[in-house]
């Protein structure tokens, strides 16, 4: 019997991992920022004929908080990956964005296949290699793409053998990570010694890179089933260092992403006029090629020096600042990926508005 028998024709399923009931925790950021991702997704697709949609909510969310004409499926905490890959095989269309966190994506989007749905997204081939940092670094290098100097190191002496190397300022992330999570700041040999004398971070295996000067950002951009991308938007993130001081005094400097603004002008990262709008899409393009089966909305972190971009991560899915902005935009974004994903359509010019926000999905307001 066939897989695809009992499907509902247009339908669309949608899970954002934290406000769907991925987790079995409440973690009231990152269920806010995953909220506004899957309420601009959940508007927008409702918005578009023959397409049925249905959106995994955790049951202790009101569903009042989701604008838009679709069935609200109540989670219960902890079963939404369950629930979700459910829905996949009897549905004929299905959106997913997870984090990197240790390996959640890759998981999940490693049983999509089996269930038969047309997944508007990356292959797990793709997942893997954008959420891990070290694959993602060499697959970055191989392909002559402007990086930091890096390393993998694990366990204390390995690290500050490579922190000399790289030489300091270093950033340490850990290999499967999102939005800053985790990610420190080592000055010298006495921040490392001071970071592993926790008892948790002991057997921590972290990436290591140079820390580079200029301006946080990343791309927006979405990916057609041939692997051509389009540039949506450029956008600055604010990041800024926290010191967390431990019992015995030392401190340990991590690096907190607290938002940013969606759809800056050119001139913001130009460079007068060296860097420019195509250039950027030019090296949106040449990272998505390094990266094979990439598809659908993709976001690329870079920090924009004097000498020009440094790409840093990639991540494989929706990001909060199109998904901020798209809710508002003139614009579909859920009709945008529907046609990329499906029919290798992409769309020749969108405007972006220009929004500050916050981690947590919040609107400070339009500039």
């Amino acid at each position: 019997m066939s897989s695809t028998q009992f499907r509902e024709p247009g339908s669309l399923v949608i899970f954002e991992y934290f406000s769907g009931g991925g987790s079995r925790f409440f973690q009231k950021e990152l269920v806010l920022e995953g909220l506004s991702m899957a309420s601009a997704l959940f508007k927008t697709f409702s918005e578009l004929d023959g397409i049925s949609v249905y959106l995994l909510l955790r049951k202790d969310l009101p569903p009042h908080l989701i604008p838009g004409e679709g069935r609200i499926i109540s989670v219960p905490p902890g079963k939404g990956t369950e629930m979700f890959i459910r829905e996949c095989r009897r549905s004929e269309f299905a959106v997913l964005v997870a984090p990197e966190t240790d390996g959640i994506s890759e998981r999940i989007s490693g049983l999509i296949p089996e269930t038969g749905v047309k997944f508007l997204g990356s292959d797990p081939g793709a997942v893997e290699l954008a959420s891990n940092k070290a694959l993602l670094m060499r697959a970055m290098e191989l392909n002559g793409l402007p990086i930091p100097r890096w390393c993998v190191a694990r366990e204390v002496r390995a690290m500050l053998a490579t922190a000399e190397e790289i030489g300091y300022p270093v950033a340490g992330k850990p290999l499967q990570g999102t939005s800053c999570e985790g990610s420190v700041l080592f000055f010298g040999s006495s921040d490392i010694e001071s970071y592993f004398a926790r008892e948790d971070n002991e057997r921590l295996v972290l990436l290591l890179q140079s820390l580079i000067q200029g301006e946080a950002m990343s791309l927006s951009l979405v990916v057609g089933r041939s692997g051509k991308a389009r540039l949506l938007s450029v956008n600055t993130q604010d990041v800024s260092i926290s010191l967390e001081k431990g019992i015995n005094g030392t401190g340990v400097r991590h690096f907190i992403y607290n938002g940013g603004v969606s759809g800056v002008e050119e001139t913001r990262f130009s460079k007068k006029g060296v860097w420019g709008w195509s250039d950027m899409e030019n090296l949106a393009q040449r990272v998505v090629s390094a990266i094979p089966g990439l598809m659908g909305y993709a976001g690329i972190d870079f920090v924009m020096t004097d000498k020009g971009p440094v790409v840093l991560e990639v991540n494989p899915r929706l990001t909060t600042p199109l998904a901020i902005a798209g809710a508002i935009a003139s614009w579909n974004i859920g009709k945008v990926l529907l046609e990329a994903c499906v029919e290798d359509s992409l769309p020749q010019q969108v405007e972006v508005p220009a929004i500050s926000f916050r981690k947590n999905g919040l609107v400070d307001g339009s500039l």
